[in-house]
């Protein structure tokens, strides 16, 4: 398919919206890869927005989001970060594990994903946003390329080491 080619439009349906606006929701409009923009502002989202509003009332959407599940996200400030969202009430245990990671930038990607196994094994559910996994996905190969970096590097040391004795 040629990349400049409109791909054909999908119709966009939820048939069980719950009783609050605030849910994930992935909105598909095209099967191709190319998305052709007419202005600045999306238009499929401009269109979602107004079945919101008009879908729920103003009381319920002023309402503000309550987290519900665990969830991996970035956060988009003046540094990109990896962080958890946290339900108001957490089961005890879940607390305890998460305590040392809770309300801070995650940095030891394996400590995390450690914590995130333990949680599943006690059967919580975790939800890793796809930018969040991408973003571990690519940390954990650049981790992998510096640790065989060093690697070689210290094994070439040796070698010139004992080369040279």
């Amino acid at each position: 398919m040629n990349l400049r080619q409109r791909a054909r439009p999908r119709r966009i349906t939820r048939a069980d919206w719950p009783s609050y606006p605030i849910v994930d929701v992935t909105v598909t409009i095209f099967d191709g890869s190319y998305h052709d923009v007419d202005s600045s502002i999306c238009k499929h989202i401009l269109h979602t927005l107004e079945k919101v509003r008009r879908r729920f009332p103003g009381t319920v959407r002023s309402m503000p989001y309550r987290q519900r599940d665990i969830a991996v996200h970035l956060s988009y400030g003046t540094a990109l970060e990896l962080r958890l969202l946290l339900p108001d009430r957490l089961e005890q245990k879940a607390n305890a594990l998460l305590r040392p990671i809770r309300d801070k930038a995650i940095t030891d990607l394996h400590d995390m994903l450690g914590r995130i196994r333990r949680l599943e094994a006690q059967s919580h559910t975790v939800t890793v946003y796809p930018d969040a996994e991408e973003y571990i996905q690519t940390r954990l190969t650049q981790q992998r390329i510096a640790a065989t970096v060093a690697t070689s590097g210290a094994i070439r040391k040796r070698t010139r080491w004992a080369r040279d004795c």
